[in-house]
């Protein structure tokens, strides 16, 4: 038996939330989601991780755009959160795609 199936349900969706990591784009403004959440009496705890959503392959990405993932991630740690910037391997077609996108 896991440690989700004896406790209450509330108490099993917290340990849940807790040792989920979460997924935001790298456009997620975390300042705004974090004060709304905390104004709803649902503070996200520090040291909680975020993968963000690098959307540098997509088409007509300006280099301007390229670095929303970095500067997420600094907004993240500001928080006192932890970043993980995700690339996902299923937006690019090959090798080769990945290095063009890597010199800019």
């Amino acid at each position: 038996m896991n440690q989700f199936a004896t406790a209450p349900t509330a108490e099993r969706v917290r340990k849940y939330a807790e040792s989920s990591t979460y997924e935001i784009s790298c456009l997620t403004n975390m300042a705004n989601v974090s004060k709304e959440m905390a104004d709803k009496g649902m503070a996200i705890p520090a040291g909680q991780v975020f993968s963000i959503v690098d959307k540098s392959s997509d088409a007509g990405t300006k280099d301007t755009d390229r670095v929303k993932t970095i500067e997420r991630a600094a907004q993240l740690v500001k928080l006192g959160y932890r970043p993980i910037p995700h690339i996902a391997a299923r937006r690019y077609r090959d090798a080769g795609h990945l290095r063009v996108l890597c010199r800019h």
